[in-house]
């Protein structure tokens, strides 16, 4: 009986050391592929020092949408339980935050890129040039299965163009509101949001948990 036992622990023990083996082979191969998309941004995007600090724009050209130029959240980035100037919102416990040159992307009112949930093991389509695309057809996810979001264009770029998306479409409650240059707008975060025709125009871009949100407040 007692040799039946340490056969069971021993069995048991190299199960636990297999799925340990295969958990790290996992996520090394999750962290290699999300820095070979981040040689990829790099590739099409440049940060650049102006009047408003440091700012993103594009390298290229690209007349359609859908092209991804960064990330937020993923293998590479860190997830914590309150929001910074950085972050944008998971869910009600988590924001991302990456170190990417993704951080450094614009607030705009009229943007020209939009943030697109992925799930985990979610992977963009890959071009021919190399670029990355959001895939067509995606099934919408609920806020706890986001695991980040693409940085995604939803007009044509020129080359030296800066690159935004709206702050208030990534948060609820921003941590470091501001006083938008272009359009006079106080950004604090989607809850913040006083004007009715800019509320529902940010909503059609809005991240899943803020439009759990919205949808419960109606209920």
């Amino acid at each position: 009986k007692s040799q039946y036992l340490m056969l069971l622990c021993q069995l048991s023990k190299l199960r636990l050391s297999t799925i340990k083996r295969a958990y790290s082979a996992t996520a090394s191969e999750l962290k290699e592929a999300a820095l070979r998309q981040e040689k990829v941004f790099d590739s099409i995007t440049a940060v650049i020092d102006d009047r408003y600090g440091k700012s993103l724009i594009s390298r290229v050209t690209y007349n359609g949408t859908g092209l991804i130029i960064g990330q937020f959240g993923g293998a590479c980035d860190v997830v914590q339980s309150f929001p910074n100037m950085h972050s944008v919102q998971l869910d009600a416990n988590r924001h991302a935050l990456t170190e990417t040159n993704s951080r450094f992307t614009a607030h705009s009112c009229d943007p020209n890129c939009v943030l697109v949930p992925f799930a985990e093991g979610q992977a963009p389509v890959v071009g021919e040039n190399g670029f990355l695309f959001v895939p067509e057809s995606t099934t919408p996810l609920a806020s706890h299965e986001v695991c980040g979001y693409w940085l995604a264009t939803i007009s044509p770029i020129t080359e030296n163009q800066m690159l935004s998306f709206d702050y208030n479409a990534s948060e609820l409650d921003m941590a470091c509101g501001f006083v938008d240059g272009e359009s006079g707008r106080e950004i604090r975060g989607f809850k913040n949001i006083t004007d009715d025709e800019y509320r529902a125009r940010v909503f059609a871009k809005a991240t899943p948990f803020i439009r759990e949100v919205v949808q419960s407040e109606r209920e």
